[in-house]
């Protein structure tokens, strides 16, 4: 310090390293006597200067470099100023902190960071490495049951990083807790099917056909097949006698008959959809399956009968000219294939 003398009055210069101990003087004294809690409120409130705040900290943590909560600070403080790669740095290190609340913190804080990163870059390469990044902490975060008590966040975040068991398992619990939400029971239902949890797919689709109208032929479809792989016919039944009227449950409910060898009633819903049709290609479907029908029921007389009564409109198709003459002459009715070989000769086909 030096003493400059004058006539009236004396001026003293500070020098720069006494200034430099001064301040850090003051900062260690500030730091032992403030409330902890109060310093980092005060540090972190957004009404205080910003470079001021880091100037403390970054002063606080050289007299007490492994002070981890205020490298937490430090890390916070960044993020609010949006400095992004700071908080980064700061976060990295102190996830693997033996702090338990540090820990914990740190990493949730860290994927916020990222993934905010991950947002506002437009490099393909930067964003491709962040996005691992993010996977990795993701599973960090989900095996140590950090979003547990926000299964939502988990949920969500699950479907960011694209982790199916996180996935999967939150929208469970979603479910239970909103049993009537159709996208948490849709998700459910896809990744019951995936895990092979025939069972739960059964049950989310039971709530699909209850809450999701909008989509009720698709959910009585697919739980129709279901029960159908598993020979639950009876339930199958039951569940498409309950379905609105529709000409694809009626499909069903007659093929459904064929399973069981109910022939007479698979017959009778085939007649109903082919009378109903007016697409060519559907009634010669219906059509071959009806004449099938009868015969393997041994309904003679019905199949010469049905065949006769349509004959004409399938002459001219050569498959189904050839399906009617051997029909007849299956069943031993010479008379009538001789007949409708004339015809077709007749019409020259």
């Amino acid at each position: 310090m030096y003493d400059v003398n004058n006539d009236e009055q004396h001026f003293y210069v500070v020098e720069y390293k006494e200034l430099l101990f001064i301040l850090a003087v003051f900062i260690f004294i500030f730091f032992a006597l403030f409330p902890k809690d109060l310093l980092k409120e005060q540090i972190l409130s957004k009404d205080n200067d910003y470079e001021l705040s880091m100037t403390y900290l970054k002063n606080l943590i050289i007299h007490d470099p492994k002070n981890e909560d205020l490298r937490f600070i430090l890390a916070k403080k960044a993020l609010q100023k949006g400095e992004l790669n700071l908080a980064n740095k700061l976060l990295s290190k102190l996830m693997y902190s033996k702090k338990e609340k540090i820990f914990i913190q740190s990493l949730l804080l860290n994927y916020n960071v990222l993934k905010q990163k991950y947002f506002l870059t437009d490099d393909k390469e930067q964003k491709k490495a962040i996005y691992k990044q993010l996977q990795k902490l993701y599973l960090k975060i989900y095996k140590n049951g950090l979003y547990n008590d926000n299964i939502q966040k988990g949920y969500n975040e699950a479907i960011f990083v694209n982790y199916t068991p996180a996935r999967y398992l939150y929208v469970q619990q979603l479910i239970k807790k909103d049993p009537s939400n159709i996208n948490y029971l849709k998700d459910g239902y896809v990744f019951a099917l995936k895990e092979n949890n025939i069972k739960l797919a059964q049950e989310y689709l039971t709530l699909l056909i209850t809450y999701d109208s909008k989509n009720l032929i698709r959910w009585i479809t697919d739980k129709y097949y279901l029960l159908s792989q598993q020979k639950r016919y009876a339930e199958a039944e039951r569940l498409l006698k309950k379905a609105p009227k529709n000409k694809k449950f009626t499909k069903m409910m007659a093929d459904l008959a064929m399973l069981q060898q109910k022939f007479k009633i698979a017959s009778q819903k085939y007649l109903s959809l082919f009378y109903q049709s007016k697409n060519y290609n559907e009634r010669k479907e219906y059509f071959k399956k009806i004449i099938s029908l009868y015969i393997t029921s041994k309904q003679y007389d019905s199949t010469v009968s049905f065949m006769k009564k349509y004959e004409n409109e399938f002459i001219k198709d050569k498959k189904m000219r050839i399906f009617i003459l051997s029909n007849y002459l299956a069943i031993g009715k010479t008379n009538e294939a001789n007949r409708f070989s004339k015809k077709i000769l007749k019409q020259g086909l």
